[in-house]
Protein backbone atom coordinates (compact mmCIF):
# COMPACT_ATOMS: atom_id res chain seq x y z
CA UNK A 1 0.00 0.00 0.00
CA UNK A 2 2.75 2.22 0.88
CA UNK A 3 6.22 1.74 -0.80
CA UNK A 4 8.92 4.07 0.77
CA UNK A 5 12.25 3.94 -1.38
CA UNK A 6 15.53 5.13 -0.34
CA UNK A 7 14.24 8.66 0.77
CA UNK A 8 16.53 11.09 1.88
CA UNK A 9 15.75 14.76 3.72
CA UNK A 10 18.35 16.83 4.17
CA UNK A 11 18.39 19.46 7.01
CA UNK A 12 21.18 21.59 8.68
CA UNK A 13 21.27 19.34 11.53
CA UNK A 14 19.65 16.38 10.52
CA UNK A 15 19.01 13.62 7.78
CA UNK A 16 15.84 11.44 7.26
CA UNK A 17 16.90 8.49 4.98
CA UNK A 18 15.21 5.31 4.66
CA UNK A 19 12.87 2.56 3.32
CA UNK A 20 9.63 1.02 4.33
CA UNK A 21 6.78 -0.85 3.16
CA UNK A 22 3.20 -0.95 4.78
CA UNK A 23 1.01 -4.17 3.77
CA UNK A 24 -2.55 -4.09 3.87
CA UNK A 25 -4.50 -6.06 7.23
CA UNK A 26 -1.39 -5.05 9.47
CA UNK A 27 -0.29 -2.45 11.82
CA UNK A 28 3.32 -1.16 11.43
CA UNK A 29 4.25 0.50 14.73
CA UNK A 30 7.21 3.00 14.71
CA UNK A 31 8.74 4.09 17.51
CA UNK A 32 11.94 6.66 18.67
CA UNK A 33 13.07 8.89 21.08
CA UNK A 34 12.73 12.42 20.57
CA UNK A 35 14.17 14.05 17.23
CA UNK A 36 14.82 10.18 15.84
CA UNK A 37 12.77 11.19 12.44
CA UNK A 38 9.07 10.08 13.36
CA UNK A 39 7.32 13.01 12.75
CA UNK A 40 9.82 13.92 9.31
CA UNK A 41 8.80 10.43 7.88
CA UNK A 42 5.24 11.45 8.75
CA UNK A 43 5.09 14.41 7.00
CA UNK A 44 7.03 12.95 3.62
CA UNK A 45 3.97 9.81 3.25
CA UNK A 46 1.44 13.11 3.30
CA UNK A 47 3.62 14.90 0.67
CA UNK A 48 4.19 18.06 3.52
CA UNK A 49 7.50 18.55 2.48
CA UNK A 50 9.98 17.96 -0.89
CA UNK A 51 12.81 14.97 -0.45
CA UNK A 52 15.86 15.28 -1.92
CA UNK A 53 16.00 12.05 -3.28
CA UNK A 54 14.39 8.53 -3.27
CA UNK A 55 10.64 8.11 -3.80
CA UNK A 56 7.18 6.77 -2.22
CA UNK A 57 4.42 4.65 -3.77
CA UNK A 58 0.52 4.97 -2.79
CA UNK A 59 -1.15 2.57 -3.78
CA UNK A 60 1.21 1.84 -6.81
CA UNK A 61 1.20 5.80 -7.78
CA UNK A 62 4.45 8.31 -7.04
CA UNK A 63 2.67 10.37 -4.04
CA UNK A 64 3.82 13.25 -5.54
CA UNK A 65 1.20 12.06 -8.44
CA UNK A 66 -2.21 11.94 -6.23
CA UNK A 67 -5.18 12.84 -7.42
CA UNK A 68 -7.39 14.11 -4.92
CA UNK A 69 -9.72 10.32 -4.58
CA UNK A 70 -6.67 9.08 -3.85
CA UNK A 71 -5.45 11.41 -1.60
CA UNK A 72 -9.07 10.69 0.36
CA UNK A 73 -7.86 6.94 0.57
CA UNK A 74 -5.32 8.54 3.26
CA UNK A 75 -6.56 8.57 7.58
CA UNK A 76 -4.54 10.71 9.35
CA UNK A 77 -5.28 10.73 13.28
CA UNK A 78 -3.50 13.50 14.77
CA UNK A 79 -3.14 14.18 19.05
CA UNK A 80 -4.10 17.81 18.80
CA UNK A 81 -6.72 18.13 16.27
CA UNK A 82 -10.63 17.94 15.80
CA UNK A 83 -13.59 19.71 14.97
CA UNK A 84 -15.46 22.38 17.60
CA UNK A 85 -16.34 20.84 20.38
CA UNK A 86 -19.67 22.57 20.46
CA UNK A 87 -21.33 20.72 17.38
CA UNK A 88 -22.97 17.73 17.76
CA UNK A 89 -21.80 14.85 16.20
CA UNK A 90 -24.21 14.55 13.90
CA UNK A 91 -23.30 17.72 12.73
CA UNK A 92 -20.22 16.57 11.27
CA UNK A 93 -22.05 14.90 8.77
CA UNK A 94 -22.86 18.17 6.45
CA UNK A 95 -19.05 19.48 7.19
CA UNK A 96 -17.27 16.51 6.21
CA UNK A 97 -19.26 16.14 3.12
CA UNK A 98 -18.08 19.51 1.75
CA UNK A 99 -14.76 18.53 2.90
CA UNK A 100 -14.13 14.92 1.22
CA UNK A 101 -16.02 14.12 -2.34
CA UNK A 102 -15.61 10.43 -1.00
CA UNK A 103 -18.02 10.77 2.55
CA UNK A 104 -19.37 8.26 3.03
CA UNK A 105 -22.32 8.76 5.11
CA UNK A 106 -24.32 5.67 5.55
CA UNK A 107 -20.66 4.22 6.52
CA UNK A 108 -19.61 7.26 9.32
CA UNK A 109 -23.04 6.81 10.57
CA UNK A 110 -22.69 2.96 10.79
CA UNK A 111 -19.62 3.39 12.67
CA UNK A 112 -20.72 5.91 15.17
CA UNK A 113 -23.22 3.31 16.13
CA UNK A 114 -21.25 0.41 16.13
CA UNK A 115 -18.97 2.24 18.56
CA UNK A 116 -21.68 3.97 20.68
CA UNK A 117 -20.91 7.21 19.96
CA UNK A 118 -23.87 9.58 20.28
CA UNK A 119 -24.85 11.46 17.56
CA UNK A 120 -27.36 14.11 19.36
CA UNK A 121 -24.58 14.77 22.03
CA UNK A 122 -22.21 17.62 21.37
CA UNK A 123 -18.31 16.52 21.30
CA UNK A 124 -17.28 18.70 24.41
CA UNK A 125 -19.80 15.98 26.50
CA UNK A 126 -17.85 13.13 24.62
CA UNK A 127 -15.40 11.07 27.04
CA UNK A 128 -11.82 11.78 25.92
CA UNK A 129 -11.96 7.60 25.03
CA UNK A 130 -15.05 8.42 22.77
CA UNK A 131 -13.83 11.64 20.95
CA UNK A 132 -10.39 9.95 20.58
CA UNK A 133 -12.72 6.63 18.62
CA UNK A 134 -14.68 9.56 16.82
CA UNK A 135 -11.50 11.01 15.61
CA UNK A 136 -11.01 7.45 13.71
CA UNK A 137 -14.21 7.37 11.97
CA UNK A 138 -13.80 10.64 10.84
CA UNK A 139 -10.38 9.89 9.59
CA UNK A 140 -11.80 6.83 7.57
CA UNK A 141 -15.29 8.20 6.46
CA UNK A 142 -13.55 9.26 3.30
CA UNK A 143 -12.83 5.56 2.09
CA UNK A 144 -9.93 5.50 3.92
CA UNK A 145 -7.77 2.49 3.00
CA UNK A 146 -4.65 3.68 5.13
CA UNK A 147 -4.94 4.84 8.24
CA UNK A 148 -2.01 6.90 10.30
CA UNK A 149 -2.48 7.25 13.75
CA UNK A 150 0.30 9.78 15.60
CA UNK A 151 0.43 9.57 18.69
CA UNK A 152 -3.39 8.88 19.19
CA UNK A 153 -3.70 7.69 23.13
CA UNK A 154 -1.32 10.66 24.37
CA UNK A 155 -4.03 11.82 26.08
CA UNK A 156 -5.99 9.05 26.72
CA UNK A 157 -6.30 6.49 30.32
CA UNK A 158 -5.51 2.56 29.54
CA UNK A 159 -8.91 1.94 29.67
CA UNK A 160 -9.88 4.76 26.87
CA UNK A 161 -7.29 3.66 25.20
CA UNK A 162 -8.45 -0.11 25.59
CA UNK A 163 -11.56 1.27 23.86
CA UNK A 164 -9.76 2.87 21.07
CA UNK A 165 -7.95 0.11 19.90
CA UNK A 166 -11.08 -1.91 19.56
CA UNK A 167 -11.85 0.22 16.62
CA UNK A 168 -8.23 0.19 15.23
CA UNK A 169 -8.45 -3.57 15.45
CA UNK A 170 -11.59 -3.55 13.49
CA UNK A 171 -10.45 -2.13 10.76
CA UNK A 172 -7.30 -3.77 10.67
CA UNK A 173 -9.45 -7.25 10.03
CA UNK A 174 -11.22 -5.28 7.34
CA UNK A 175 -8.23 -5.14 5.63
CA UNK A 176 -6.71 -1.14 6.47
CA UNK A 177 -3.05 -0.58 6.21
CA UNK A 178 -2.46 1.24 9.46
CA UNK A 179 0.65 2.70 11.19
CA UNK A 180 1.08 3.47 14.46
CA UNK A 181 3.50 5.91 16.11
CA UNK A 182 3.27 6.28 19.91
CA UNK A 183 5.71 6.73 22.89
CA UNK A 184 3.93 4.06 24.77
CA UNK A 185 6.37 1.11 23.77
CA UNK A 186 4.00 -1.86 25.82
CA UNK A 187 0.99 -0.52 23.55
CA UNK A 188 3.46 -0.62 20.07
CA UNK A 189 3.96 -4.41 20.95
CA UNK A 190 0.81 -5.23 21.99
CA UNK A 191 -1.31 -3.57 19.16
CA UNK A 192 1.14 -3.72 15.77
CA UNK A 193 2.40 -6.72 13.98
CA UNK A 194 5.64 -5.68 13.43
CA UNK A 195 7.73 -3.12 15.05
CA UNK A 196 9.92 -0.40 13.33
CA UNK A 197 12.66 1.71 15.28
CA UNK A 198 13.69 4.87 13.89
CA UNK A 199 17.17 6.59 15.06
CA UNK A 200 18.63 10.05 13.73
CA UNK A 201 16.40 9.16 11.04
CA UNK A 202 17.48 6.00 9.95
CA UNK A 203 15.59 2.63 10.22
CA UNK A 204 17.56 0.65 12.86
CA UNK A 205 15.90 -2.40 12.78
CA UNK A 206 11.92 -3.57 12.05
CA UNK A 207 10.63 -7.13 13.70
CA UNK A 208 7.57 -8.94 14.06
CA UNK A 209 6.15 -7.60 17.27
CA UNK A 210 6.38 -11.09 19.41
CA UNK A 211 10.12 -11.43 18.96
CA UNK A 212 10.86 -7.76 19.74
CA UNK A 213 12.64 -8.24 23.54
CA UNK A 214 12.32 -4.57 25.05
CA UNK A 215 15.83 -4.48 25.73
CA UNK A 216 16.74 -4.88 22.38
CA UNK A 217 14.70 -2.25 21.07
CA UNK A 218 15.70 0.34 23.57
CA UNK A 219 19.34 -0.41 22.50
CA UNK A 220 18.20 0.01 18.97
CA UNK A 221 16.79 3.36 19.79
CA UNK A 222 19.65 4.76 21.90
CA UNK A 223 22.48 2.99 20.19
CA UNK A 224 23.81 1.71 23.29
CA UNK A 225 22.96 -0.91 25.90
CA UNK A 226 21.02 0.65 28.73
CA UNK A 227 21.67 -1.52 32.07
CA UNK A 228 19.68 1.89 34.37
CA UNK A 229 16.65 3.54 32.12
CA UNK A 230 16.80 6.09 34.92
CA UNK A 231 19.84 7.85 36.66
CA UNK A 232 20.32 6.32 40.62
CA UNK A 233 18.23 8.21 43.05
CA UNK A 234 19.95 10.71 45.75
CA UNK A 235 21.18 9.10 48.97
CA UNK A 236 19.98 11.94 50.60
CA UNK A 237 17.93 15.01 49.95
CA UNK A 238 17.88 17.66 52.23
CA UNK A 239 14.48 18.46 53.12
CA UNK A 240 15.47 22.18 55.18
CA UNK A 241 14.13 25.02 54.08
CA UNK A 242 17.45 26.72 52.72
CA UNK A 243 17.25 24.37 50.03
CA UNK A 244 13.70 24.55 48.70
CA UNK A 245 13.88 25.40 44.63
CA UNK A 246 10.09 26.09 44.10
CA UNK A 247 7.12 26.29 46.74
CA UNK A 248 3.60 26.98 45.57
CA UNK A 249 0.98 27.59 48.64
CA UNK A 250 -3.03 27.55 47.65
CA UNK A 251 -2.63 27.55 44.45
CA UNK A 252 -6.28 28.11 42.62
CA UNK A 253 -8.02 27.96 39.49
CA UNK A 254 -9.94 30.16 38.35
CA UNK A 255 -12.57 27.83 36.53
CA UNK A 256 -12.12 25.54 39.57
CA UNK A 257 -9.89 22.92 37.87
CA UNK A 258 -7.68 22.90 40.82
CA UNK A 259 -8.00 24.27 43.98
CA UNK A 260 -5.50 24.84 47.33
CA UNK A 261 -2.67 22.74 45.66
CA UNK A 262 1.00 22.90 47.73
CA UNK A 263 4.38 21.45 47.15
CA UNK A 264 8.12 22.57 47.37
CA UNK A 265 10.81 21.24 45.27
CA UNK A 266 13.99 20.36 46.21
CA UNK A 267 17.51 21.04 45.07
CA UNK A 268 18.79 17.59 43.94
CA UNK A 269 14.75 16.16 44.18
CA UNK A 270 12.76 14.84 41.20
CA UNK A 271 8.95 15.05 42.15
CA UNK A 272 6.75 13.04 40.44
CA UNK A 273 3.03 13.85 39.25
CA UNK A 274 0.45 10.91 39.06
CA UNK A 275 -3.20 10.89 37.84
CA UNK A 276 -6.23 10.32 35.59
CA UNK A 277 -6.53 12.40 32.36
CA UNK A 278 -8.23 15.52 33.67
CA UNK A 279 -6.93 15.61 37.30
CA UNK A 280 -5.09 18.77 36.54
CA UNK A 281 -1.33 17.76 36.43
CA UNK A 282 -1.09 19.33 32.88
CA UNK A 283 -2.90 22.72 34.43
CA UNK A 284 -0.97 22.89 37.39
CA UNK A 285 2.28 23.12 35.85
CA UNK A 286 1.10 25.42 32.91
CA UNK A 287 0.14 27.78 35.45
CA UNK A 288 3.30 27.71 37.37
CA UNK A 289 5.07 28.68 34.14
CA UNK A 290 2.42 31.42 33.79
CA UNK A 291 0.79 29.10 30.53
CA UNK A 292 -2.54 29.80 32.49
Amino acid sequence: MIEISNIKKNYQNFRLECSLNIAPGRITGIIGANGAGKSTLFKAILGLINLDEGQIKIFGKDSRKLDVHDKEKLGVVLAESGFSEYLKVKALVPILKNMYPDFDKDMFLNKCNNFNIPLNKMIKDLSTGTKAKLKVIVAISHNAEILILDEPTAALSESEAEALFEIVGQLKKEGMGIIFISHRMEEVFEQSDRVTVLRDGEIISTRPSLDAPLDELIRDMVGREISDIYPPKAEHIDYSDSNVMLKVENLTDAKNRFRDINFSLYKGEVLGFAGLVGAGRTEILQSIVNLR
